[in-house]
């Protein structure tokens, strides 16, 4: 709940006492950090990135401010508003490099709301949801994580979560997948690299009545703290980009426990 007569990030008041979702009240305010800690999130120290979507891109943990690149926003997203993006390489979401962005191998969860709604010009019908995997343009730079799908939108699609370990083969990207229905519905897809696996869950994982699948870790992640990171996006192939909504992203610098993964999706749905 929000404290009455908070202010917001965009100057209105809030004179609801109604959270809903984390993004925003009922007027639509788009929350300060002050209001935020009242939200029902866990582990709210570890969260170091949040965007609602709601006014701006916005990240409302750290004041982030991002370079929008043609992505426009919409009234229709999962909580409120989204940005929408049209499978066209010239879309996205870009966060400045930053070392706690790139995240390390004691362990990160990556978590955002997705809906696609079509194919995009990529050959390998990928559509990313977050990347943060090298730098835009330059294919073989050998760090970083992803969160995308892929495959024909009008079939189940596999969506995966992909890191790079420390190596010079750039072929060794440790990955770990599930197949879901994604065409015009909003999912909750979620990455989690922890101290011996990566994970990937779908709407809250099987605690909460989705999916999750986990995969041994083969090596120790890399971090791509120089890059930047991209919502939409590849920053190596921007023709990846998705073709849908993109809303409510979270970033921990933690694994989190399916029970809080589970607690996160509740809280949203």
């Amino acid at each position: 709940n929000y404290p009455d007569n908070a202010l917001c990030d965009d100057g209105n008041s809030c004179t609801t006492n109604t959270c809903i979702g984390p993004g925003g009240d009922a007027n639509g305010c788009e929350v300060s950090s002050v209001i935020f800690a009242n939200c029902n999130l866990p582990r709210k120290t570890n969260l170091i990135f949040y965007t609602p979507y709601q006014q701006n891109g916005n990240d409302i943990s750290k004041g982030r401010i991002p370079t929008l690149t043609q992505a426009t926003q919409t009234n229709n997203g999962y909580s409120g508003k989204a940005y929408q993006f049209d499978g066209t390489s010239t879309k996205r979401i870009t966060y400045s490099q930053n070392t706690e962005l790139g995240l390390s191998n004691s362990g990160f969860t990556l978590i955002a709301w997705a809906k696609i709604e079509g194919s995009n010009q990529d050959p390998w019908t990928i559509q990313t949801i977050i990347d943060n995997m090298g730098l835009a343009g330059v294919w073989n730079t050998y760090s970083g994580y992803n969160l995308r799908c892929y495959g024909a939108p009008t079939s189940p699609m596999i969506c995966d979560f992909t890191y790079y370990p420390l190596t010079t083969d750039l072929w060794n990207i440790q990955s770990v997948s599930l197949t879901q229905n994604m065409l015009s519905s909003w999912h909750m897809v979620v990455g989690k690299l922890d101290s011996n696996n990566i994970n990937i869950y779908l709407d809250g994982g099987t605690l909460c009545g989705g999916t999750k699948n986990t995969a041994p870790k083969n090596g120790n992640f890399n971090p791509s703290i120089n890059y930047n990171m991209w919502i939409g996006s590849k920053t190596d192939s921007p023709e990846r980009t998705l073709n849908g909504k993109i809303d409510e992203i979270l970033i921990y610098n933690v694994p989190l426990t399916d029970a809080e993964i589970c607690q996160i999706y509740n809280e949203f749905n």
